[in-house]
């Protein structure tokens, strides 16, 4: 929720003025590492699906646990599952 940043965070409200975004940090409180952070994921994303194109979630979107009641949002596991490559798609050069 966003209730700690903003006033009435529960609600939605088209029309609020924007204040940053909450997940780094804002102003005086910004954390340090998200430009890092942002550049791992810009990287490590795209990299991950094209080494492992199949790959998916195990369970449906609803199941994946979410910590909930700490500092640090995300999620507490992330079950993922990928089709093996078949043995002539395992031998192929990758360029």
């Amino acid at each position: 929720m966003l209730t700690a940043f903003v006033v009435n965070g529960a609600r939605l409200d088209v029309h609020r003025e924007a204040t940053g975004h909450p997940t780094f940090g804002h102003g005086a409180c910004q954390c340090r590492g998200q430009q890092l952070a942002r550049v791992e994921m810009t990287v490590a994303f795209p990299t991950l699906l094209a080494r492992f194109p199949t790959l998916r979630l195990a369970v449906p979107h609803h199941e994946v646990p979410l910590r909930v009641r700490s500092d640090i949002y995300g999620v507490i596991s992330l079950p993922v599952t990928w089709e093996r490559p078949t043995r002539a798609a395992a031998f192929q050069r990758r360029p």
